[in-house]
């Protein structure tokens, strides 16, 4: 592509009009980008933009975890969300040909959500007897797990399960588990 002319080597120095070429290609060199990139905080604005070479102008259609969306380029998240984290690429097409991109991971961080704290075995727990309280929460970068007992400043437990065996009360009584822990959750700062 490009303007060419044609020049007449004469005493004179002729030089002709100009006339244009222009050649049609599907697309080259496309490529994906997120802006900022790495780690994203939920709440945080992100905007993913695809572009390509072609001529004519590439059509693009976008692609979340291989699942197609209605998106044009670019697409900006003003407040990006947990269920925004995935794998995004673009297809760029026209009447000359089409390409997909690369893949680009956008990894979208947030603090650890309420957290669930089972109880194996459920119900009444009798002294003597065993018990493995687990706890989950979604978080991204993954929480840390900390086990405390009630009215108790010392650390019991790390880790997302606490086993206790051979449970005893001051009181002699039956006692259930939610009487026995509080749980402390937290991720490594941002």
């Amino acid at each position: 592509s490009g303007q060419y002319y044609c020049l007449v080597q004469t005493e004179l120095k002729t030089k002709s009009e100009f006339i244009f070429l222009t050649v049609k290609y599907g697309p080259k060199h496309i490529s994906v980008l997120s802006s900022p990139s790495g780690g994203i905080k939920e709440g945080s604005s992100v905007t993913l933009s695809c572009s390509s070479d072609a001529n004519p102008a590439a059509n693009y259609t976008w692609f979340k975890n291989n699942q197609p969306l209605l998106w044009e380029p670019p697409h900006t998240f003003p407040s990006v969300r947990p269920e925004d984290r995935g794998t995004y690429r673009c297809h760029a097409e026209n009447k000359y040909g089409h390409l997909s991109s690369n893949s680009i991971f956008l990894n979208v961080t947030y603090a650890p959500k309420t957290p669930s704290v089972t109880v194996s075995p459920s119900g009444e727990i009798e002294e003597g007897s065993s018990v493995t309280l687990s706890c989950s929460s979604d978080a991204n970068p993954a929480a840390e797990y900390t086990w405390l007992k009630i009215h108790e400043d010392s650390v019991k437990e790390l880790g997302q399960n606490y086993t206790i065996t051979n449970i005893t009360s001051e009181l002699g009584e039956t006692i259930t588990a939610k009487h026995i822990m509080q749980l402390g959750v937290k991720t490594p700062p941002f």
